[in-house]
């Protein structure tokens, strides 16, 4: 099992993961909007249904987890139970940290950006910026 103490981003896994937990989900509401999707009130509830899905994979160290960003909500909410499981973690960030949080993070409050740079800096998670790794999105595509 790795620890805290011996595992850095930079490290590759030292063995292959017995599961690879892969996890995409909604960003807790803005305030505008219109059409209720993942309003904050609901945070409990999706923290309680993500860990029972973890329990029922039997998700442990000897798995990997990654995700396409820690944004507010789902993301931050499974990379928590990931990280209490002692799970190592792969976030892909589309750009770096200070767009991320303004754009994904921070209009939720101060609350998931302080989640978010927990996360972003924990020794089991190896963040990838999609600049460095695969180059920048041309102009005019999402």
């Amino acid at each position: 099992m790795p620890s805290h103490e011996n595992f850095t981003a930079e490290e590759p896994r030292k063995a292959k993961p017995e599961q690879v937990l892969l996890f995409s989900g909604h960003m807790i509401d803005s305030r505008d909007r219109p059409q209720p999707r993942f309003p904050a009130d609901m945070e409990e509830e999706a923290k309680q249904k993500i860990k029972a899905v973890l329990d029922r994979l039997q998700a442990n160290a000897k798995d990997l987890a990654i995700v396409p960003g820690i944004a507010c909500g789902g993301d931050i909410l499974f990379l928590e139970a990931c990280l209490e499981r002692q799970i190592e973690v792969e976030a892909y960030l589309p750009f770096e940290s200070a767009k991320f949080v303004k754009q994904s993070v921070s209009f939720a409050g101060d609350d998931w950006v302080k989640r978010f740079y927990q996360i972003k800096n924990h020794p089991l998670v190896k963040n990838h910026l999609q600049p460095e790794e695969i180059g920048l999105v041309p102009v005019g595509e999402n």
